[in-house]
């Protein structure tokens, strides 16, 4: 990647600009404690882009260390570490920049093939260890630098072919930043812009120079165009930057009617927490309900029995009652006067006279 890809700082709140710095800081940290000191130089501005939409996308926040710079031991930075998206976004940049090399020692220019042959070894060890690390990410990367080199080789004079390969490894690499379908149908897109975007602005910025050293570039492929197919040039690069924005935008969209599922989705929760609830305490008034009944049924149970029980007595007193009979030709309707005995009245078989006792031999 080639650093096109920056922030416009008047835009930023204070603090995105220093979780931006912070990102790009942990970022350097990791690379020379993964790949050694050198690996800090291929260090860009995408790669920063890149950790801040994987950091956005997950869900574990970074954590924040305050930590001496290694560029200035004096002075002393915040620096973010994400954790296994900082090693991942490591990793890509240096498969970048080993197929960087690849393409420059194939360069026309001297000074860029000297310079790739002294970076290539120690390059050498650090794709080794980032290719098995990353190995579905080296076999995109790959493919599509040497699709690459086959386009620029059959000198297409075409800007949309050549920039193809690289929309196509920015577009595969972005899709693996998410496994849900909207998302990475967006992502796909987004990275594939950029890369148009991308190798655009780089065959511009290197206009002049491949025209010099009879580079190739394809706004110079067809050398009949002259300015007009500068014109062009800059005209694919405004409505790639169009593209850009407008995919930014359907992203920005998207995040927002995330964020309104996932307020209706707590709500539905909070409603069904609710409910739930409503429905134990229902349970539990019906539990009681029915220990009231089960307890008035007992109690009937009980009365019935008892009810039973006074019934089978009144018939004892009935029959025992039935025993007792008045002597015949006795029976008076009116009170006794003071002071006389009642008839004889037959007790258990026996009859009293008047005024006889039965314990009067007592």
């Amino acid at each position: 990647m080639f650093g096109y890809i920056r922030v416009y700082k008047p835009d930023m709140k204070i603090s995105e600009y220093e979780t931006y710095k912070a990102i790009y800081c942990g970022l350097c940290r990791e690379l020379g404690r993964e790949y050694g000191p050198a690996a800090r130089m291929t260090l860009s501005f995408d790669f920063t882009f890149l950790a801040a939409l994987m950091m956005a996308l997950a869900e574990d926040k970074p954590v924040y260390t305050r930590r001496k710079c290694a560029a200035n031991p004096l002075k002393s930075c915040i620096m973010a570490d994400l954790g296994e998206i900082q090693s991942r976004c490591c990793d890509c940049a240096v498969l970048m920049l080993w197929y960087k090399l690849e393409d420059d020692l194939k360069d026309h220019g001297t000074a860029s093939r000297l310079r790739a042959a002294a970076l290539y070894p120690a390059a050498r060890l650090a794709y080794q260890k980032a290719a098995g690390r990353q190995p579905e990410l080296d076999q995109l990367i790959g493919d599509n630098m040497r699709l690459q080199a086959e386009t620029e080789a059959a000198g297409t004079a075409s800007a949309d072919l050549a920039s193809e390969p690289t929309a196509r490894v920015l577009s595969g690499l972005l899709s693996t930043l998410s496994d849900d379908p909207m998302q990475k149908r967006v992502l796909e897109r987004l990275g594939y812009l950029m890369g148009r975007y991308v190798y655009l602005c780089d065959a511009l910025d290197d206009l002049e120079d491949d025209r010099e050293k009879g580079n190739y570039n394809p706004f110079l492929a067809d050398q009949s165009a002259g300015p007009e197919q500068i014109e062009n040039a800059i005209a694919h690069v405004e409505r790639s930057n169009a593209l850009v924005e407008d995919v930014v935008k359907s992203m920005e969209e998207t995040v927002e009617y995330s964020g309104a599922a996932i307020d209706y989705l707590d709500q539905l929760a909070e409603n069904s927490i609710a409910q739930s609830e409503s429905i134990a305490q229902l349970t539990t008034g019906v539990d009681q309900i029915s220990a009231v009944v089960q307890t008035n049924s007992a109690t009937s149970e009980e009365s019935a029995a008892a009810s039973e029980e006074l019934s089978s007595q009144a018939v004892v007193m009935k029959q025992m009652i039935q025993r007792f009979r008045l002597k015949e030709g006795s029976a008076r309707t009116e009170e006794p006067a003071v002071g006389q005995c009642e008839p004889a009245i037959p007790v258990g078989g026996l009859e009293l006279s008047q005024g006889e006792n039965r314990f009067s031999k007592y």
